[in-house]
């Protein structure tokens, strides 16, 4: 009791302001315009500590997830229960975390309460259970997880709190009233003086665009730019013909392999170049410097006989052996084994070039002004829709003691 009487007593008196009648509307858009600065920065400011909670929450929810019984020796079946449970109060947790989202302008404040409240109360409905039965066997844990996830009513509360502070929403209002009244003119031009000064800065983003555009322009039409291009549309080509040469060795190749898979498991001799060429035969063929798949085939012609073919397939395999001989194998390795390098050179001197990262640093750039702009034109849009409600009452005496209340002042009209 004596610390309240102690702060009435030293309560500042209200300020008293004396102004025309002309002057009100453009002292409250003054107000109006530094309260919301402070809420905007304010929620700012508030948007990384909210990362910053959602941060620590799944940091928090993973300790709870790793979380080990401090004694062993509880029964599986009782294990198997708890680990349920945080299965499903997590589950839960992370749906509830996903589903908020953070104010992304000051009339979506009032909405990120209600909802945060409406969502929290559901959450604890709906876990509740679960979290008792995981509170039992990880107190601390949830505990903690508990107390990074309060920060989020606190975050919302300061936020609350300091938009009932500044009176934003009353002061709108009030705002509304003004524009109906004669005075609006003045306010009009304080708008109308905002307008410039973003046109002007529209002006200024429109210049920086334009060298932008110049500089990306510039790129793209650059030697360099064009040699990258053409590299990109070489390798295409290249790749094209590598698939046709492939085909080339595959065709002949996959008509024995189902003949070599039953060789496989009779042969002797290179078991693990069959086996790798059953499972890769290009790669194999190209690091097959010593040629042992023709010693594979040799092997495979001559013993024929125990694959059990009929005669029809005995000469079909004999047929496509003869196809994939030496002269066939290394004329394939050595164009094959060209157009690799080829293509490595290739990409090799694309990665060298940095024309692509300078052309999207620029168009990043350019991308930023851009919104930037659009920004801009939204805002411009919003003052003139302001501008259009204007309305010319009068101010009266309740219109007054709405703006004393909300800004805790004395306003006194010079007549």
């Amino acid at each position: 009791m004596v610390i309240g009487l102690l702060k009435k007593f030293f309560k500042k008196n209200p300020e008293e302001i004396h102004l025309s009648p002309e002057d009100v509307p453009g002292f409250i858009y003054e107000k109006s315009l530094e309260a919301e600065t402070e809420m905007q920065s304010i929620l700012d400011s508030s948007k990384d500590e909210f990362k910053q909670i959602v941060g620590d929450s799944r940091e928090k929810m993973k300790e709870l997830r790793d979380a080990k019984l401090r004694n062993p020796n509880i029964p599986k079946r009782e294990i198997d229960f708890m680990n349920g449970n945080r299965f499903a109060y997590m589950k839960k947790l992370v749906l509830f975390i996903k589903s908020i989202s953070f104010p992304v302008s000051l009339i979506d404040i009032p909405l990120f309460h209600d909802e945060l409240q409406t969502k929290f109360d559901e959450f604890t409905k709906q876990s509740y259970r679960a979290y008792q039965i995981v509170g039992e066997f990880f107190g601390d844990e949830v505990q903690r997880l508990n107390s990074t996830l309060s920060r989020f009513s606190k975050l919302d509360k300061r936020l609350m709190d300091k938009y009932a502070e500044l009176r934003i929403e009353e002061i709108g209002n009030i705002i509304d009233e003004i524009n109906k009244s004669h005075s609006a003119i003045k306010a009009a031009k304080s708008f109308n003086d905002r307008i410039d000064m973003l046109k002007n800065e529209a002006s200024k983003i429109d210049e920086d665009s334009s060298g932008c555009s110049g500089i990306i322009s510039k790129f793209e039409s650059s030697k360099e730019n064009k040699n990258y291009k053409k590299m990109i549309k070489d390798t295409d080509i290249l790749d094209d013909r590598i698939k046709k040469s492939m085909h080339t060795f595959l065709t002949p190749f996959s008509s024995i392999q189902h003949s070599m898979r039953k060789y496989s498991k009779i042969a002797i001799k290179h078991t693990e170049w069959i086996d790798a060429y059953l499972e890769d035969p290009i790669m194999t063929l190209l690091s097959d410097e010593n040629l042992v798949i023709l010693d594979i085939l040799a092997s495979l012609k001559k013993n024929i006989s125990s694959l059990s073919l009929n005669e029809k397939k005995e000469a079909r395999l004999k047929k496509n052996i003869a196809k994939i001989d030496n002269e066939f194998i290394s004329s394939f390795r050595t164009k094959m084994g060209e157009k690799k390098k080829k293509k490595d050179d290739m990409s090799s001197k694309i990665r060298g070039s940095d024309i692509t990262a300078r052309i999207k640093e620029k168009q990043e750039e350019l991308d930023a002004l851009n919104d930037r702009k659009n920004i801009i034109s939204r805002q411009i849009d919003e003052i003139n829709a302001k501008l259009a409600k204007i309305e010319t009452d009068p101010i009266n005496d309740k219109l007054i003691e709405r703006i004393n209340n909300a800004l805790n002042l004395v306003l006194v009209l010079d007549k």
